[in-house]
């Protein structure tokens, strides 16, 4: 089977299979290894954190309940619940207050319960109203009178009532209020308390609050929250006989509180082995927030929180904070829950690590663990994201599949560069001998010389063995072309001898015709001559006549250009004559045009004249007589004057139209002037042509003497040429025969380098 596969895939298959096996082998266990440790590592990190965690939370529930403890078994606070429970039942016949006072007040209480407590309560609780009627049907008159006093009458705003020190009246609890309460506040703020309360171990009455909720003053044994989680929690410390038992309630809604979930925690106090009451504290959940919410360490989605037996929150959840929020998961119960299988199984007492979905639905690692303390059962959960708990995995994986591509690549690499290394010259020697044999060889290929080794060696020897055969194929080679070329020129020659001898046989036949008819045309040409010699003559005497007709001509040329030249300075001279007249005229024209306006006021003078007379009466009748005189004369002279002006516009329009026909005459004279200038001119330039014509006919003549001579001998020399080219015909035929002969050999030596050429063509050098 081995025979089938090549020298180059053997090795190849031999170094992939020596480096990626080996390579993929160490890759896939070291990524197992680190994968399971990322895994572990992830795990150990919601466990470490789960544990942390629980520690915090038990360390401050413990805290609550040393200080609850400790405050139970403080002097001033035995003091406060001892005068407390005495001042609280004598508070109304202190202020005064009968049984109608009560009924009033009982009122006013009922006004506070449904506007401003129920605004505050609706505001809350999504516009839902609280039902306050039953509960006020429920207090006594005790309770609505320290509730009126502290709560309705207290002019602080809902929230702040505990900024009250004192209320307004004359009673021993005011009295005492005054003196515990701003201790006690202080106490409660500095240690984050909700709320704290004092209860009279007998009537279960709340005789102390810091805050003044409505659960002030009321009985806890059987008052309207007497079967809250908080009046059960009351029962339970006041059954106690050892005033070092703490006992704490979980987390459920409580009215007064706004259907708040609130946890409280209780320690009953004793004084000399008596017990005297029960000491309450509202602890907050706020402190339970921020030390699950400390995230430090935890990623994006990382988060611990608290569940309660009821499956709802007991801390607030980082993801999902509008749903699973403390208040939010109370209120929202089928919003809220948290019903995880990690859930239960803390509840149940497990502490296990698991992937499982949490509330959300996303899978996470969950790390959870029981949370028990003095009656609080919890289950607290740590849990982050699968994907980002594992994301250091994924991480991992893509780079190693990142670095197990690029070595495997690089293995692949280096088995093709040796493989091709040792088989790349091998499989050149085979390829040139391979050409050789087929006898298409490349000489001029040469094996590259890489190594020293046996490969080397080998490619060393063929190479200096191709170089050989090279040079020895090389010169046959050049000797063929040579000859090839030798034969094709000797060919060439030769056929162009052949040519040039028949080509020459031809020539000199026509050569001899040529002769022959030349030496007749010889006779022709002389008889010609002859009569062109007499032709000049006669065109010389007829030149020298027309020469002396043209210089008459010049002569009446020039005449006629110097008449002309007078005739347009007189023309000139008559323009400005009549010029003259007519400027004279129009003078005349207006010294007749005076002479009217004269006239014109001669006869309107003579008119007047006329009528002055003629008021004169007979007195005037002579100087009548003489004004009509005057203007008949006037009328003459008008007459004569315009008859004068008529005359004188005849002679301006006669004068215009004659100074224009002598200004046409000065221009028609400048045209014949021109043409007299032109035809001199012509004339000029004909003498000139006339004496070079008689000139070039007298050298005419002379030529054809001298050309009759050159016929003569012409005509001997053609029948000298005639002989010649009969012997040249002669040897030009023995030429092409001799051509024939060497172009026939000259084909046998070019078959013979064609021959060689293609034995020698199947090597490359």
């Amino acid at each position: 089977m081995s025979k089938k596969f090549k020298l180059k895939f053997k090795l190849l298959v031999a170094f992939l299979s020596v480096g990626i096996i080996p390579f993929a082998v160490m890759a896939i266990v070291a990524l197992n290894e680190a994968n399971s440790a990322l895994h572990d590592q992830a795990f150990a990190q919601m466990e470490s954190m789960r544990d942390v965690k629980k520690g915090q939370v038990l360390d401050y529930l413990q805290t609550i309940k040393d200080q609850a403890l400790t405050f139970s078994e403080d002097r001033m606070i035995i003091s406060a619940m001892d005068e407390f429970s005495t001042a609280f039942k004598t508070f109304m016949e202190e202020n005064e207050l009968s049984d109608q006072s009560a009924a009033e007040l009982r009122n006013k209480m009922g006004t506070y319960y449904n506007q401003d407590f129920s605004t505050s309560y609706r505001e809350q609780n999504n516009g839902q109203s609280p039902t306050v009627n039953t509960i006020i049907g429920q207090l006594d008159s005790s309770t609505v009178a320290l509730q009126y006093h502290y709560i309705k009458a207290n002019p602080h705003p809902l929230g702040s009532k505990d900024a009250l020190d004192r209320a307004n009246d004359r009673s021993r609890y005011s009295q005492l209020h005054a003196q515990y309460h701003p201790i006690i506040r202080s106490y409660l703020q500095k240690f984050g308390y909700y709320d704290i309360f004092l209860v009279n171990p007998d009537t279960g009455k709340i005789v102390y609050s810091v805050f003044k909720e409505l659960d002030f003053a009321t009985s806890l044994t059987n008052g309207p929250y007497a079967g809250t989680h908080f009046g059960e929690l009351f029962r339970k410390a006041n059954a106690a006989n050892s005033a070092d038992t703490v006992v704490f309630a979980d987390f459920k809604q409580y009215f007064p509180s706004y259907e708040a979930p609130a946890g409280f925690v209780a320690s009953p106090i004793f004084s000399g082995g008596r017990k005297i009451g029960v000491l309450m504290f509202q602890f907050p959940i706020d402190k339970l927030k921020k030390i699950m919410q400390e995230r430090a360490g935890m990623g994006k989605s990382g988060e611990t929180y608290l569940v309660g037996q009821d499956r709802l929150m007991r801390s607030d959840s980082y993801l999902d904070p509008e749903n699973h929020s403390v208040i939010e998961s109370f209120r929202h119960p089928d919003k809220g829950k948290v019903d995880t299988e990690a859930s239960r199984a803390a509840l149940e007492g497990r502490t296990e690590e698991q992937i499982i979905i949490d509330y959300n639905g996303n899978p996470v690692l969950s790390a959870y663990t029981p949370l028990e303390f003095e009656g609080l059962n919890w289950a607290l959960l740590a849990e982050i994201d699968e994907a980002e708990a594992f994301a250091a995995i994924n991480a991992l994986q893509w780079v190693a599949l990142i670095v197990g591509a690029i070595g495997i690549a690089a293995i692949v690499g280096v088995a093709l560069f040796v493989t091709r290394a040792i088989v790349g010259p091998v499989q050149g020697v085979v390829a040139n001998l391979t050409d050789l044999a087929e006898g298409e060889g490349d000489l001029t290929t040469r094996l590259s010389v890489a190594t020293k080794d046996e490969i080397g060696d080998l490619a060393q020897r063929f190479n200096e063995f191709m170089g050989k055969l090279h040079a020895m194929i090389k010169d046959v080679t050049t000797g063929v072309q040579t000859l090839s070329s030798s034969s094709t020129e000797l060919s060439a020659i030769s056929q162009q001898m052949s040519a040039s001898a028949e080509q020459t046989s031809g020539k000199s036949e026509t050569v001899a015709a040529a002769a022959e008819e030349m030496s007749v045309n010889m006779s022709s040409v002389s008889a010609a001559m002859e009569q062109s010699s007499t032709n000049s003559g006669m065109v010389a005497s007829a030149a020298e006549e027309m020469t002396a007709t043209i210089n008459e001509i010049a002569k009446n040329a020039e005449k006629a250009r110097v008449i002309s030249d007078q005739a347009v300075s007189q023309t000139k001279d008559a323009g400005e004559r009549m010029t003259t007249l007519g400027k004279a005229a129009q003078s005349i024209g207006k010294v007749t045009e005076a002479i009217t306006e004269i006239s014109e006021q001669t006869n309107l003078l003579a008119l007047n004249a006329t009528i002055e007379a003629a008021r004169a009466g007979e007195a005037g009748k002579g100087f009548a007589v003489v004004a009509n005189e005057i203007k008949d004369l006037a009328k003459q002279t008008s007459d004569a004057t315009l008859d004068i002006k008529q005359q004188i516009e005849g002679i301006q329009g006669s004068t215009n139209g004659t100074i224009e026909a002598i200004n046409q005459i000065g221009t028609v004279i400048d045209t014949v002037n021109e043409i007299v200038a032109t035809i001199a001119t012509a004339v000029e330039e004909q003498s000139i042509s006339t004496k070079e014509i008689a000139e070039n006919i007298a050298q005419i003549s002379q030529g054809v003497g001298e050309v009759n001579e050159n016929v003569a001998q012409s005509s001997s020399v053609a029948g000298e040429i005639t002989q010649s080219i009969g012997e040249v015909n002669q040897s030009a035929g023995e030429m092409a025969s001799s051509s024939s002969q060497v172009r026939l050999s000259a084909e046998d030596l070019s078959q013979l380098a064609e021959k060689l050429n293609i034995m020698v063509g199947r090597f490359k050098i």
